[in-house]
Order: structure tokens, then sequence, then C-alpha cells
């Protein structure tokens, strides 16, 4: 199984400061790859950057490589708070992404693999 992985870390984030490959975000994430023999292929970071939309150098460069690549999974740490703040917006990118890429994401906080409805029912309980 092949992933990739976003790490985002806002401005009002203790972590923030940290650079790029030293967040918990990367070990924790890391380490579950590893336990489930899980080829991770590449991380993809936003740095001190608010996840008000999806204009964020890390999430364009993540979409770019799914373009030309083919992956299994998508690995965050957390749906809401990692991919993006705004509710509605991360609800459609994450069914969007699912649909035309083909893959699922995993959020390492809730680790069953969920459906796009049971991810909409986590924002809209």
């Amino acid at each position: 199984m092949k992933a990739i992985a976003y790490i985002r870390s806002a401005t009002n984030d203790k972590d923030y400061q940290l650079e790029a490959g030293s967040f918990p975000q990367d070990k924790t994430i890391e380490n579950y790859c590893y336990i489930n023999n899980i080829e991770l292929l590449q991380s993809f970071y936003d740095v001190g950057v608010s996840g008000s939309d999806f204009k964020r150098k890390g999430w364009v460069e993540l979409e770019d490589f799914l373009l030309h690549n083919s992956v299994d999974l998508l690995i965050v740490t957390d749906y809401y708070d990692r991919i993006g703040s705004d509710i509605p917006a991360v609800k459609a990118k994450i069914a969007e992404i699912e649909q035309k890429r083909n893959l699922q994401i995993l959020a390492l906080a809730r680790p069953v693999i969920p459906s796009t409805e049971e991810i909409e029912n986590l924002f809209n309980p």
C-alpha cells in the first residue's frame, strides 16, 4: 500500500517554528506507516499557514502529486484541524479527492477509514 501525508501547522500552533520533517505529526505518521507496512512516498507541509482555504503551497503540491502518481492513502493526523478549518470546504475536498483520485483519507485520530458519508456525519452531528 502506498501513501502520502499532509502536515499543516497554523501560526497559532506551538509547533509552527519547527521545520518540515520535525513535527510530532511526522513521527506519528511515520510510525503508523512502519507498523502497518505502508510505503510513505512523500509528506507535504504547510508550516505556519492558516487552513482557511486550499491555496496553500503544500496542499497545491499534494494535489499536483496526485495528478501524476497512484496512491492508496492520504494520511493526516485529523480531518478538521489539519486538512482545513472551513468545514464545508473540507467536506467537499475530501469527497472530491476520494472520488477523483480513487484513494482514501485516513485521519490517525480516527483509526478506522471512514466513508465520505461517515466523514460528513462527523461535521454534522
